[in-house]
């Protein structure tokens, strides 16, 4: 921070003050020539270090708003990736010349770094009539090559766009009985669906907060999550693993089980209160 006149000035009349060959200059006179040059070399280093301020503050602004190379710059960029499109090199930075909206083709975007190893992992999906969905495999490869370009030099980066995981949700509902059990059943259900679709895309599931969703639903006097089963698309849902907290989305996003006895419908028993 720049100093004041004053302080400045002070320091150079203590400085002066301390030499036995200018402390002879020693005249009360505000006027006197020492004092005026003094001044004038006080408000010039005022001034310069004001300067610097400024400065510091605008190099201060450019180094918080760069974030190349950081996680949130790859995620960003992977959001801007224009399926079919060509990157031009514009001042040594690979740039889309004409950008266009309907061509971005990945919709949710996570990253995970391995420390370990350096990997850095690319999840993808896309928005299909509202829901996720894997990209395709040209659009995959597209991307890849996309990201060979505009990633960190030396950055060791892989690409994740897999079907949706699947999950059961083994749990007691105990209902109003002045409520028809098939209706709340319909609710909870929904309100289950609802919950995996708005959690952050590879985002946790949290048992507790998916049995928050369900005590919210009209008719609904308490419940008891026994656990939830997940299993990746490829997996059978028989050797699907059982949680009883917290699961990690492999795909990055999940959905109800569709495989019979494994489905929201064949999971969820409802109970008279």
């Amino acid at each position: 921070m720049a100093r004041s006149i004053s302080e400045i000035h002070s320091q150079i009349l203590q400085t002066k003050n301390s030499d036995s060959t200018l402390s002879a200059a020693n005249s009360p006179s505000q006027v006197s020539v020492y004092r005026l040059f003094s001044y004038v070399i006080s408000f010039a280093i005022h001034l310069f270090e004001k300067i610097l301020d400024a400065k510091k503050t605008e190099y201060e602004k450019i180094a918080d708003e760069s974030n190349a190379g950081t996680a949130l710059y790859l995620s960003a960029k992977v959001l801007e990736y224009q399926h079919g499109s060509t990157l031009s090199v514009v001042n040594n930075t690979p740039v889309y010349l004409v950008p266009d909206a309907t061509k971005r083709v990945v919709s949710k975007c996570a990253i995970r770094e391995n420390l370990e190893t350096g990997h850095v992992l690319v999840k993808v999906a896309k928005l299909v009539n509202n829901n996720l969905v894997k990209l395709t495999e040209a659009e995959v490869n597209g991307l890849k090559a996309y990201i060979a370009q505009i990633k960190t030099a030396g950055q060791k980066t892989m690409v994740s766009s897999l079907d949706a995981d699947q999950i059961s949700v083994n749990a007691d509902v105990y209902y109003d009985p002045s409520f028809l059990p098939d209706t709340v059943k319909t609710n909870v259900i929904t309100a289950i669906t609802t919950y995996l679709k708005n959690i952050d895309f590879s985002g946790q599931i949290i048992v507790s907060r998916l049995q928050d969703a369900i005590q919210a639903v009209e008719g609904v006097k308490d419940v008891q999550i026994h656990n939830i089963r997940t299993r990746v698309s490829t997996e059978t849902a028989a050797n699907a693993e059982t949680h009883t907290r917290i699961y990690d989305p492999y795909a990055g996003y999940v959905v109800p089980d569709t495989t019979n006895g494994y489905t929201l419908q064949d999971t969820i028993q409802m109970i008279v209160f």
